[in-house]
């Protein structure tokens, strides 16, 4: 938008402050403000301010409020910019302070990511070594369930055996008893007269004795 006061170079700056908030409040249909008045009309602030009331009481405009002497303006200024200053330093002090406990917590989570992951990496070589020791385990089993079925065919076969050589013993005892009575000869009878045995004679009793 073009300056209100280009047209009007020889104006005195609380005249180029009416004229600027004349135009501003046609071109908008607002009441201007002292700074959008300042910077149209290429002014001191106490000049921006005097032409607003000029213009006020020639259109009739009232101000949305009423405006601050320009001493008590300037002085809320400078509270204002106190107050910033203030308000700007202890955000960045705080700011600092935050950054400082974030590295802080960061520098503490890091530290807990490396104990997490020394126990996860413990954690895992537990794990492999109960898997060994489990897979050890299932093999030993194995091997004694194997060893005891072993033990059982060799018991097995051994009684096998030995029921075999007892009947094979039986046998051969009986096929030697059977040769040996093949080979003895059959006894002859004799024609001697049998002996007669003489009776024993009785024995007397003895004679008691009389008293």
């Amino acid at each position: 938008m073009d300056n209100p006061t280009d047209s009007k170079p020889d104006l005195n700056p609380i005249a180029r402050a009416e004229a600027a908030a004349a135009e501003l409040f046609a071109t908008t249909g607002k009441h201007p403000g002292v700074r959008e008045i300042r910077e149209a009309a290429k002014v001191s602030q106490s000049a921006a301010i005097q032409g607003l009331r000029e213009w006020q009481q020639i259109s009739g405009e009232a101000a949305p409020a009423p405006l601050l002497p320009d001493t008590l303006q300037v002085r809320i200024e400078a509270i204002w910019q106190e107050a910033f200053t203030l308000a700007t330093r202890n955000f960045n002090d705080e700011r600092a302070n935050l950054k400082n406990r974030i590295a802080a917590l960061e520098a503490h989570e890091d530290g807990q990511a490396k104990q997490i992951d020394n126990l996860e990496k413990e954690r895992d070589t537990a794990q492999h070594k109960v898997e060994e020791l489990t897979n050890a385990l299932t093999v030993c089993d194995t091997k004694a369930k194997e060893a005891e079925r072993l033990t059982n065919v060799l018991i097995k076969d051994l009684r096998d055996r030995a029921e075999a050589a007892e009947q094979n013993a039986e046998a051969a005892a009986a096929r030697f008893d059977a040769k040996l009575a093949s080979l003895t000869p059959p006894s002859t009878p004799t024609n001697k007269p049998r002996a007669t045995r003489k009776p024993t004679p009785k024995s007397e009793p003895l004679p008691q004795s009389t008293p």
